[in-house]
């Protein structure tokens, strides 16, 4: 064998080698699951939603991808259950301790399943779940 491919060889084997060993999960951050529950949250130091999920997944609050075709806005909705609210900026006016569980769909989901987007670019969708409590 020729000195060229016997150095190719070993690169290559010594690249899988060091491949094999970041392979652990230590020190990898956990997914983020699509659901927040009540548990997780009730401790924040947050005066209502918007600021519960800025804390805990910021990613919910923002589209991606801004403008669309026909300059349509792309944003995120916030439904309770299968109503409407609006856009993320209504949960300002919901307080974390009337949310039992929040979720988050992406945007094809959403269009698919919930009532009320028509014509619109939706870029997701965040489900509340209201707690059973009564004040």
């Amino acid at each position: 064998m020729k000195t060229s491919n016997i150095l190719f060889i070993t690169a290559v084997l010594s690249g899988f080698l060091l491949s094999g060993c970041g392979s652990s999960r230590q020190g990898v951050a956990p997914a983020r699951s699509n659901t927040l529950l009540a548990k997780e949250f009730e401790y924040l130091n947050a005066r209502n939603m918007y600021e519960v999920i800025e804390q805990l997944r910021p990613r919910w609050l923002f589209a991606r991808g801004g403008m669309r075709s026909f300059q349509l806005q792309t944003h995120i909705l916030v439904y309770q259950e299968n109503v409407r609210l609006g856009t993320v900026e209504v949960l300002r006016d919901i307080a974390p301790d009337m949310v039992r569980s929040v979720e988050y769909i992406d945007g094809p989901k959403a269009s698919a399943t919930l009532p009320g987007i028509r014509a619109e670019h939706v870029a997701g969708a965040i489900i509340i779940t209201p707690t059973t409590k009564r004040y």
